[in-house]
């Protein structure tokens, strides 16, 4: 093949020997130094030799440069062995864009995930308009496999299908292999994926290992150099990857430099956080966002959507150009059931590069509302037991309209409780309960492992005798103490924020005040707790003042205290009220319905209680209903693989003979997907093995990088023959210009002539 435009480039392995090159000029000093200098004697006698004389001088004059230019390549030849001499991107125009004609195996890596949708401003066109930069980054990588050499290889993986069987499977090594891989890279298509490169690098690395026969092995990884996309790259572990090279090509947005992403150029909606996610029909939701509006955004509009309906559309009028803010919607869903929600920013097209967190999803399972069976004990006068009044009033408020209770409270007293009452209730309350009967203690077992939920509210009238008789220990989530009078009232220990359980979330998080300063006076000592139970809220001095435990499909709650005056000053506070229906809400939600991308979901199973050993099947966005074959041991839960889809999941229950249940989740994309803040390209060096890699963000970059990797031409033999050449020409010339005289017969002395002379 011919050579055309070949860069031929000079490169010596160790080049500070050149330094010692200079020792070429000692013959010429030395020389200069010695030299016979002529000394002019006039003798007319022999002018008529002068022009001979002079001939041989020249003569001789010429043989001591020619000796002289073959001592001083020799030097010149030893100090170019020292420095192995070549000459790189020998035919570096040959072959595909590594400039090589050989072979190569190498290996596709495309981020698609939600972050390479970003539509940048091309040529001066308004934002949010050009082609995605996924797909600018499909065809630069379309241009360099469509270049490589015959015989080479191509793999091709992406963040979100690195997984796949039909990608992960190997090279396209087909005599179509060019069109095949080219195919390959447009069939990747953009998604919600959250995963990193860092598990696609590796995996791509791991086929390339597996290439015995090739020696040129290279890595394209196309990716928007977000800090988000290369993140756990920690776990690379590339250092021995030094056989291959690694080229970055950086989709870079906007006609800006590579990396210059323009975070606040992108409208957002933050992660939903829903108020309850298990309501009463006609009870309000409270749905809580932050909100982006970018510089060049027109007014904002906030819309709620209810099974695709309008129902909020809220003008957030005080949200600046530039700025963000915490929004509050509130929804009121009227029909029973699975509701599909959605949240999102209306009329911001050809205005946002980014559409993936323009809205988010939520799902609301409503129906009726929950009966909670409130027990009072026997010897009480009815509302006189200020234990039990104000639990009944802070469930289900007085001053308030029935429609946004959550529950209806039938109080009833402890000696008419019995299995039969029990079935048609969610929650039990024991308020300042003194004792139960065995029979009742074992007919609340049945009801809590069947799937129901006891409360258990300290009060006076409690007998700790009674609470640790066997039958009742079956349930309790403590041993209980004698009771308790505090000296200077006690206040609760907080835990620090992101420790706290559930329950506690609203006066950890700053929503509402937190409880830090509630005083008690009267408690009960706790002797153990139950295994498995746990402890929500304890004491200053570390005595559990609210523990859980789960028993069967339910649970049993128990407080350590009562809002009654003479054992804290609670009930004066907002916050009873509010960690009242707290409690309230975490009883009847089993579970939430608004997850993030991941691999798996975990889904309770309906209690037998409303499902006799049901099967399940699951939905997902757009979907038929497929069995989900994965349990738990205990066969509380079911388990989804592969939540790989933004939207509206749905799961079915059936068992034969029995209505089916139809629980509802929803899926969204993680608001860290939309943070496009640069990673440094220094973390992202650090990965790769030294000199290994290279950025760019064009072929011309990655053609030109190819060039100073590709063959290079190794001139040590060359120069060790020029070497030889030179020492041999230098001792021909020297024997055969210097020869020493032949030897005279005897007698015949060199004054006398030659013989026969006279």
């Amino acid at each position: 093949m011919p050579f055309r435009n070949v860069m031929i480039a000079m490169a010596f392995q160790f080049a500070p020997i050149l330094w010692a090159g200079g020792a070429a000029a000692g013959p010429l000093i030395i020389h200069l130094i010695l030299r016979t200098k002529a000394r002019k004697i006039k003798f007319p006698a022999i002018e008529f030799v002068r022009k001979t004389h002079q001939a041989n001088i020249n003569m001789h004059k010429l043989k001591h440069l020619i000796l002289l230019l073959m001592r001083m390549a020799a030097i010149a030849m030893i100090v170019l062995l020292i420095a192995r001499w070549s000459m790189a991107g020998w035919g570096a125009s040959r072959g595909g864009p590594g400039g090589s004609s050989d072979p190569a195996a190498v290996v596709v890596v495309l981020d698609n995930s939600g972050s390479m949708g970003y539509r940048p401003r091309r040529a001066g066109g308004p934002q949010g308009t050009g082609e995605t930069l996924l797909a600018h980054g499909q065809k630069l990588v379309q241009q360099l496999t469509g270049t490589l050499p015959a015989g080479s290889r191509v793999a091709v993986l992406s963040t979100s299908t690195r997984d796949s069987p039909d990608i992960a499977g190997g090279f396209i090594t087909d005599t179509g292999s060019r069109r095949a891989s080219s195919e390959q890279v447009a069939a990747v298509e953009g998604t919600w994926g959250h995963e990193s490169l860092a598990g696609a690098i590796r995996q791509g690395a791991d086929l390339l290992n597996n290439v015995k026969d090739l020696g040129r092995k290279e890595m394209y990884i196309v990716s928007d150099m977000t800090a988000q996309a290369w993140r756990d790259g920690s776990g690379l572990n590339l250092v021995a990857d030094a056989d291959k090279r690694f080229i970055v090509i950086n989709c870079p947005p906007d006609d800006s430099p590579a990396g210059a992403v323009q975070t606040g150029a992108n409208a957002s909606i933050g992660d939903l956080k829903l108020g309850s996610c298990f309501v009463p029909a006609g009870v309000e939701v409270a749905i809580d966002a932050e909100v982006h509006r970018p510089p060049t955004a027109p007014e904002l509009s906030l819309v709620v959507e209810l099974d695709g309906r309008s129902d909020r559309r809220k003008i957030l009028k005080e949200l600046g150009p530039g700025r963000s803010s915490k929004e509050k919607v509130l929804v009121r869903p009227d029909t029973e059931g699975i509701v599909s929600g959605k949240v999102l920013l209306p009329d911001i097209e050809g205005v946002d590069p980014l559409a993936m967190d323009n809205e988010r999803h939520f799902t609301l399972c409503v129906g009726q509302r929950a009966m909670l069976l409130a027990v009072q004990d026997r010897t009480a006068p009815e509302d006189s037991d200020a234990t039990t009044f104000l639990m009944r009033t802070a469930i289900a408020p007085e001053k308030e309209t029935e429609r946004v209770h959550r529950a209806s409270v039938l109080p009833i007293t402890s000696d008419r409780l019995d299995g039969g009452l029990l079935k048609k209730v969610d929650i039990v309350m024991l308020a300042n309960v003194s004792s139960l009967s065995q029979s009742q203690w074992n007919a609340l077992k049945s009801y809590v492992e069947d799937g129901g939920k006891l409360w258990i509210v300290s009060g006076a009238l409690l007998s700790p005798q009674a609470y640790n008789a066997p039958h009742a220990q079956a349930l309790m989530p403590v041993e209980v103490g004698p009771l308790e009078n505090v000296a200077g009232r006690i206040g609760w220990k907080m835990p620090a924020p992101g420790q706290e359980d559930v329950l506690l979330e609203p006066f950890v998080s700053g929503e509402t005040s937190p409880l830090t300063d509630v005083r008690c006076s009267r408690r009960f000592g706790v002797r153990s707790i139950a295994e498995g139970a746990r402890v929500i809220l304890s004491y200053e001095d570390d005595v559990p003042a609210i523990v859980r435990r789960d028993v069967g499909y339910g649970g049993v709650t128990f407080w350590n205290f009562s809002p009654a005056a003479e054992f804290s000053n609670l009930a004066g506070m907002g916050r009873f009220m509010v960690l009242v229906q707290r409690s309230l809400e975490l009883m009847l939600n089993d579970w939430t319905t608004t997850y993030f991308l991941s691999d798996a979901v975990t889904v309770p199973v309906p209690a037998p209680r409303r499902i006799k050993s049901p099967s399940a099947e699951v939905s997902a966005p757009g979907g038929k209903f497929q069995p989900v074959a994965e349990r738990d041991p205990g066969g509380r839960s079911v388990t989804i693989r592969r939540v790989d889809r933004v939207g509206q999941w749905r799961v079915r229950f059936t068992a034969e003979g029995q209505e089916p249940v139809l629980y509802g989740f929803s899926v969204n994309v993680p608001y860290a997907e939309s943070n496009l803040k640069p990673a440094a390209a220094q973390d992202v060096a650090d990965l790769f093995p030294p000199e290994r890699l290279q950025i760019v963000t064009d072929i011309a970059q990655i053609t030109g990088h190819s060039q100073t990797h590709s063959r290079d031409l190794d001139l040590t033999v060359p120069v060790l023959l020029a070497f030889l050449v030179a020492v041999t020409a230098e001792s021909f010339f020297a024997n055969r210009f210097y020869r020493r005289p032949a030897r005279l017969p005897v007698g015949v002395s060199s004054a006398s002539g030659p013989p026969g002379a006279g």
